[in-house]
């Protein structure tokens, strides 16, 4: 065999260092891929997450509105009784005013 010139080895050697470099350079392009895969499936989960405590806040707004017109309904209907109450009463009152009025005559 021939002896190899400085230059030659030069070369070699450059060629060698380079192949490392892409050697090196393709794993860490894979290691990036995988880890952009998990990132991903990360941002998905996330995302659907949100989506679905978004879901649960408008149902609980819906809950909350239902509850309000509910308690402003019962409160009328308390409304109302004490209005009943007040007009039996009145009536009551009347009637026996005007039994009074009927025994004096």
């Amino acid at each position: 065999m021939p002896p190899i010139s400085p230059i030659m080895q030069e070369g070699n050697d450059i060629l060698k260092r380079l192949t490392t470099r892409v050697r090196q350079l393709v794993i860490r392009h894979k290691e990036i891929q995988e880890e952009v895969a998990i990132l991903k499936q990360e941002l998905k989960e996330k995302d659907d997450e949100t989506k679905a405590l978004q879901q649960q806040i408008a149902q609980l707004r819906a809950d909350y509105e239902h509850l309000r017109s509910a308690k402003a309904i019962s409160s009328s209907n308390k409304d109302v009784e004490v209005a009943k109450a007040r007009i039996s009463k009145l009536i009551k009152d009347v009637n026996k005013t005007i039994a009074l009025l009927s025994a004096e005559e």
